[in-house]
């Protein structure tokens, strides 16, 4: 039975002048491609004749499609894509999705670590504005200079530090009057 069904097989896809539908190929899931060249056209119309278990188009899955066919069917790729290639792809796609789970076994071990670990310092203008206002106002004497402190206290127009430790420096607009 397998004879005939290769011999079938064979004799669908042989691209002979009289024929214009050509079987394309044939994938993994069992679907269909096929490619059929007319004259008024420049690219052959393409399509997919799925194998599923409904017969309605909205039970359609994407997923049913591989990538390397739906490549040659919005006609990105001249050549149907082959079985081995298909299958390297799935291969590699395997490879991938198992040192995902690699990294996210390893990622819920060090969770917990990392969680206990303190706060890193972070600065933003806003927070050191604040604290400067804090300080200036309870090192300031009662004699109405505290507000002249609380400005002089301002963070610089300078940026400082580098690395985590780095600050931009304040701007304000300036006056066009």
């Amino acid at each position: 039975m397998s004879q005939i069904r290769t011999l079938l097989q064979t004799w669908t896809t042989l691209r002979l002048p009289w024929r214009r539908t050509v079987l394309a190929g044939r994938d993994h899931f069992g679907n269909n491609y096929f490619e059929k060249r007319e004259k008024d056209r420049i690219y052959p119309r393409r399509w997919v004749e799925l194998t599923t278990d409904s017969d309605h188009y909205s039970q359609y899955d994407v997923n049913k499609v591989p990538v390397q066919w739906q490549s040659w069917l919005r006609h990105t790729r001249f050549d149907p894509p082959s079985v081995e290639e298909i299958a390297k792809a799935d291969a590699r796609r395997e490879l991938i999705q198992q040192r995902a789970k690699e990294i996210d076994r390893e990622w819920a071990k060090a969770k917990p670590i990392v969680n206990q670990l303190p706060p890193s310092p972070t600065h933003s203008a806003s927070s050191i504005y604040s604290d400067t206002t804090m300080i200036s106002s309870k090192t300031a004497p009662t004699t109405g200079r505290s507000r002249s402190n609380s400005r002089d206290k301002m963070p610089s127009s300078e940026p400082t530090g580098k690395g985590h430790d780095y600050e931009p420096g304040s701007w304000s607009a300036a006056s066009r009057r």
